[in-house]
C-alpha cells in the first residue's frame, strides 16, 4: 500500500503552505509543537523544511479562517496555475511561428509541424488574402 507521504501533490512544504494558505512561520511551527499537524524533516543544499500534509494543512485553515477562506485560497491557486499554463502555451506558440517564420515554411503543411495551435492558424488565415 502506498503511503500518502509518497503520493502527488499529497504534500507540501511548510514555505508552500504559507504561501497557499496565508498562514505565518510561527502558526505552522506552533500547530506542529503542539502535535495538531504531521510533518516530516527534510532538508535541501542543507536548508532544513518541513513536509506537510495537504490536507491538514487545509483542515488547520478551515479551524483558523473558516470554510470560506480557504475555498478562495484553492480557486487562487487553480487560477494561479492555469495562467502559468497559458503563459507557457501562449509562449511555446510564439516560438513555433517564429521558426516557421524564420525557415520561410508553409504553417499550413502538416507534415512539417504538428504542433501548431488553432489560434495561430486562425490568425494566419484571417492574414491570407481570400483568393
Amino acid at each position: 500500500m502506498e503511503s500518502i507521504w509518497s503520493r502527488k501533490e499529497a504534500t507540501l512544504s511548510d514555505k508552500s503552505a504559507r504561501q497557499e494558505f496565508g498562514l505565518t512561520q510561527q502558526e505552522v511551527v506552533a500547530v506542529i509543537r503542539a502535535d495538531k499537524l504531521p510533518f516530516r524533516e527534510s532538508n535541501m543544499h542543507g536548508t532544513p523544511w518541513f513536509r506537510l500534509l495537504r490536507h491538514d494543512g487545509e483542515s488547520l485553515v478551515k479551524e483558523k479562517s473558516g470554510e470560506d477562506h480557504l475555498h478562495k485560497k484553492k480557486l487562487q491557486r487553480e487560477l494561479t496555475d492555469l495562467n502559468k499554463a497559458a503563459r507557457k502555451i501562449s509562449n511555446r506558440s510564439r516560438n513555433v511561428g517564429r521558426r516557421f517564420a524564420s525557415e520561410g515554411a508553409d504553417p499550413f503543411s502538416a507534415t512539417k509541424c504538428a504542433c501548431v495551435n488553432e489560434r495561430f492558424l486562425r490568425r494566419k488565415l484571417r492574414q491570407t488574402p481570400a483568393a
